[in-house]
C-alpha cells in the first residue's frame, strides 16, 4: 500500500499537468515549405483578380497548369447551371451543382497546396472569391 500511494500521486500530478498544457495552444516553431512558389511582389497592388490567378498559374509546371486550367474551365461552365438552379430554387439541382463546384474547387485547392506557399494560397483564394463571387459568396 505504501508503494501504491506515491505511484498514484505521481500519476495524478502527471494527468493534471498534462491536462493544463493540452488546453494551451502550441506555437508553430517551424514551417517548411520546400520549393513552393512564393508571393509575386509586383502583383501586390494589382486590383485584377484574373491577372493574379493567371500570373501565378504561369509559374506552374506545364502539367499542373493544364490540369488546373481544366478545373477552372469546368468551374466556369457550372456557373450558368448554378444561376438557373438558384433562381428556380430547385434544391435538388442546386445540391448537385454545388457538389460539382466543390469537386472542381477541391481539385484546384489540392494543386495550390502542392505548388504554392500558404501566403500565395490565400492570395489565390481571395482572387477566386472576386472572380467567382456568385458561388464563393459568404
Amino acid at each position: 500500500m505504501r508503494r501504491l500511494l506515491p505511484t498514484l500521486a505521481v500519476l495524478a500530478v502527471g494527468m493534471i499537468s498534462h491536462h493544463s498544457t493540452a488546453a494551451e495552444a502550441e506555437p508553430i516553431l517551424l514551417t517548411i515549405e520546400g520549393h513552393l512558389i512564393g508571393r509575386i511582389e509586383t502583383l501586390a497592388n494589382s486590383g485584377d483578380p484574373a491577372r493574379i490567378i493567371r500570373s501565378y498559374y504561369e509559374m506552374l509546371p506545364q502539367e499542373q497548369r493544364d490540369t488546373v486550367e481544366i478545373h477552372r474551365e469546368r468551374l466556369a461552365s457550372l456557373l450558368p447551371a448554378y444561376r438557373v438552379a438558384f433562381t428556380a430554387a430547385d434544391s435538388a439541382e442546386l445540391a448537385q451543382v454545388v457538389s460539382d463546384i466543390e469537386t472542381q474547387w477541391a481539385a484546384i485547392l489540392r494543386i495550390h497546396a502542392q505548388q504554392f506557399t500558404r501566403e500565395v494560397q490565400q492570395i489565390l483564394i481571395a482572387a477566386y472569391g472576386e472572380v467567382y463571387s456568385l458561388i464563393f459568396a459568404d
